[in-house]
């Protein structure tokens, strides 16, 4: 079936667009245009179809679902609700910090003050010294990036070396 085909089926189906057309509110090019975009898209079609969106409820209706309410289940939810809520809360609340104790921090690194700047490369080792003998190498991790920096030389030495002989 064509689209145009398609098109006159829905007409049929919705006769309210007829009226449209008559009263001169609208015309068949600016559905055709719709149809052709959306379809049969209930939103697309709300403002010409009045398409319901709510329906309105009786009295009687009420009160037959308010006698269905099984009230042990709404009290079982809401206490579970009233659970998972304080839940959250607990793990929301809780600003513990993290035991610094067994992270071997100095006083200044405990209290967040560390320091960045740049090291020539050629103090790199000075600098490493000067703090070692200023802050202590509890860790051992100054002594581990002296041997790492003097592999470093003399691999770059070596380097250099090689290169001088070609």
């Amino acid at each position: 079936m064509s689209k145009k085909e398609e098109f006159k089926e829905f007409v049929k189906q919705n006769p309210k667009l007829i009226k449209y057309v008559k009263s001169g509110e609208s015309n068949w090019q600016k559905f055709y245009e719709i149809y052709d975009l959306y379809g049969e898209d209930k939103e697309a079609w709300k403002e010409y179809l009045g398409v319901a969106t709510a329906t309105t409820v009786g009295t009687l209706d009420v009160l037959s679902w308010i006698k269905n309410i099984n009230l042990d289940a709404v009290q079982s939810g809401v206490a579970n609700i009233q659970k998972m809520l304080g839940m959250v809360q607990d793990l929301t609340n809780k600003e513990e910090k993290p035991n610094q104790d067994n992270l071997h921090l100095t006083e200044n690194e405990k209290m967040g003050n560390f320091c960045h700047k740049y090291i020539n490369f050629k103090e790199i080792e000075k600098v490493i010294n000067e703090n070692v003998k200023k802050f202590g190498d509890v860790r051992g991790i100054a002594k581990e990036m002296l041997n790492v920096f003097d592999l470093y030389k003399n691999d770059k030495e070596k380097n250099t070396d090689e290169r001088n002989i070609i």
